[in-house]
């Protein structure tokens, strides 16, 4: 007897419990597990709708991560932005912003 793949939408809460993903890297990981591919657009196309899959706010959110770590800046942020499913257009203007931030508090404290 052949079990059914597993429920893409489930899966994807999880793992979204845990912490923010960008769409692509749900993807993928739900692929992994062996989902149907109609089951898996339908979870992704639900948690964009409410809110969950964000790939803009996560780009950001990311960002901050890695610069605050000091594991990434330029190219290499944009490489890491892109390795997590961001699309480069996302990831610059995340870079951007995240530059525009750090320019601002710096003056801010020299003040």
């Amino acid at each position: 007897m052949v079990s059914a793949p597993p429920k893409a939408y489930p899966l994807a809460l999880r793992w979204l419990t845990l912490r923010s993903r960008s769409e692509a890297d749900l993807r993928q990981r739900l692929q992994q597990k062996g989902c149907d591919h109609d089951d898996i657009e339908q979870a992704l196309q639900r948690c964009c709708e409410l809110g969950y899959i964000d790939d803009q706010r996560y780009a950001i959110e990311r960002t901050g991560q890695l610069m605050r770590r000091g594991r990434a800046v330029g190219v290499r942020l944009k490489h890491e932005l892109k390795k997590e499913g961001i699309n480069a257009q996302l990831a610059l203007q995340a870079i951007e912003l995240a530059d525009s931030c750090r320019s601002r508090a710096t003056a801010l404290r020299q003040h």
